[in-house]
């Protein structure tokens, strides 16, 4: 069996995404750049009752929606509109700095 991803898991390496992509990226393309990286597998595969989309889209869209943690601590910013595009602010860089070791062992790691 394996791991599920969570929203916390995905902090780290959307903040690095959308870092490289600033305001040209929207939560789709963060989505399907993420799943490169992490490859999840299993119940993150899993297609949602009565939904087109499985379990791991779900948790970026949670990531990034403008009611959640990740947007109202301030990491990232975004137009409540669906589809605009996601911009990192300060804090968001600041934490990316705070954790590049973190981040670099993520990105060369296989999991």
């Amino acid at each position: 069996m394996s791991e599920r991803i969570y929203e916390n898991d995905l902090r780290l390496p959307a903040l690095y995404l959308i870092s490289l992509n600033n305001g040209r990226i929207n939560t789709t393309e963060l989505s399907q750049m993420l799943r490169e990286i992490l490859k999840p597998s299993g119940e993150d595969l899993e297609i949602l009752a009565n939904r087109s989309d499985d379990y791991f889209s779900q948790i970026v869209r949670n990531l990034t929606a403008s009611k959640r943690p990740f947007v109202k601590n301030g990491f990232i910013h975004r137009d409540t509109k669906s589809g605009s595009p996601l911009f990192i602010t300060d804090k968001g860089r600041q934490y990316l700095s705070e954790h590049k070791f973190e981040l670099k062992y993520l990105l060369t790691n296989d999991f």
